[in-house]
């Protein structure tokens, strides 16, 4: 039993001690980022700008394509000057941003959208570095269990950034420091992230790309290639990208709401709203990396379709309940629906992507996330002035659709595989195994 939690948890740590300060430095930045983001920013725009529901979602609109679209071409230029320089440069631009946003006044809002903006761009030029990083310090052999790492220490770092927002509330006195208090907390935790990366993290002489040759290669962040040689066709490529534009509009429609819910709808103070990220914070924490396990032996395209279903059901029924424990069981469904599908619907999309066009595949993907998370606030804002149960019920929609259409057409195979099929545990093939294009003998 306890070799058996060893090798989950511990061993890959032990191999690779560049993951444990690789790890801090994401579960930072997570934590750091919620905090402003799903906590402190909405409910300081409300309350003490008293903007609409609708500015709000234009606001965490900013943010969220800033981030998507400049991820892109930051992990890019990380290639060029180092993957330690991006991630540390973004939180050293936010630790600025943090202590000049509680200082703009009501009547100068929009001032508000290029310091979102910034913030987006800073927090791009984390994750893609990082895992670059960990391409460049990793053997594919264990990279997958390396991302699910870093995936589970941002999604804990998600729940637990609201909760040290709820502490400061509970804790401060005065009012006026009690509102802006964690602003303060997050640009001294930006500076200490910002410092750590700078000083744990290797070196850009240091970060040589140990690959096998590419004649079979293994490029892939998330999951093993299944050997495709064959170019997939255009609209099963224009449906990957619609679909992941159609995940995140459903995603982020509630993402900067989440917080006025606790407060208006459910009537908990806003030290006691932390409890709906906290709990989950738990089950993200322990459930992170056998999720990503399960998700590789029971095969990713029907991980994804179950995940999908899963959490439009989840969103369905949650505008229904306003007791914290049922609100905080069907948070909990959501994010195990998170941790099972999104490393899944990654990894099939890098087996989608041609042989030497994985970087360009990531683009296109990162282009789509963009559209959709900038739509997805502004929907959630308009939706939620007419009737807060319409923000979850559009979610679930969308969310429903997904699941249908990746149902319905993915994955997409070519003709030979028919003779070559997935195992029924969705092990890809041999390595090396070429497959023929449709119509090819």
């Amino acid at each position: 039993m306890l070799q058996a939690l060893r090798r989950t948890y511990l061993d890959i740590f032990t191999r690779y001690p560049v993951l444990v300060r690789l790890a801090a430095v994401g579960g930072c930045v997570g934590m750091v980022y919620a905090l402003i983001n799903n906590y402190a920013l909405p409910l300081y725009l409300h309350d003490n700008l008293k903007v609409s529901a609708v500015v709000i979602g234009w606001v965490s609109s900013t943010f969220l394509a800033a981030e998507m679209l400049m991820k892109f071409p930051l992990g890019r230029l990380s290639d060029r000057i180092g993957r330690r320089t991006l991630i540390a440069s973004g939180p050293a631009v936010s630790c600025v941003t943090a202590l000049i946003l509680p200082l703009v006044p009501a009547a100068r809002y929009v001032l508000l959208y290029p310091l979102r903006a910034l913030d987006g761009m800073a927090l791009a030029a984390v994750w893609p570095a990082a895992f670059a990083l960990v391409t460049d310090k990793i053997p594919a052999s264990s990279r997958a269990a390396a991302m699910a790492v870093l995936f589970t220490v941002y999604m804990a770092g998600l729940a637990i950034g609201p909760a040290l927002g709820g502490v400061l509330m509970l804790v401060i006195a005065n009012p006026w420091l009690r509102d802006r208090s964690p602003f303060y907390l997050a640009s001294g935790a930006f500076l200490l992230v910002a410092t750590i990366a700078r000083l744990g993290l290797p070196a850009p002489r240091a970060q040589a790309v140990v690959a096998p040759p590419f004649v079979e290669p293994d490029p892939m962040p998330l999951g093993a290639r299944s050997g495709l040689a064959a170019r997939p066709p255009a609209w099963v490529m224009a449906l990957v990208l619609f679909i992941t534009a159609l995940q995140l509009i459903a995603l982020t429609i509630l993402q900067p709401f989440l917080a006025l819910y606790g407060v208006q709808v459910m009537h908990l103070s806003k030290a006691q709203v932390p409890l709906l990220f906290l709990v989950p914070a738990l089950a993200v924490a322990a459930l992170g990396l056998p999720m990503g396990h399960l998700s590789d032996r029971w095969g990713k395209a029907r991980s994804v379709k179950l995940a999908m279903a899963l959490a439009a059901g989840a969103m369905a029924v949650l505008p229904l309940f306003s007791n914290i424990g049922a609100v905080i069981l069907i948070v909990t469904v959501l994010l195990v629906a998170y941790l099972l599908g999104t490393p899944a619907w990654l990894a099939l999309i890098a087996e989608l992507a041609p042989a030497g066009a994985f970087g360009g595949t990531l683009g296109a993907v990162a282009t789509a996330q963009g559209v959709g998370a900038s739509i997805g606030p502004i929907i959630g804002g308009h939706l939620w002035v007419i009737d807060y149960r319409y923000s979850f019920w559009a979610s679930a929609a969308l969310l429903g659709l997904c699941a249908l259409l990746a149902t319905a057409f993915l994955p997409w195979r070519p003709q030979s595989q028919a003779t070559q099929p997935e195992s029924a545990t969705g092990t890809a093939p041999p390595r090396g195994t070429r497959f023929a294009a449709p119509g090819e003998p």
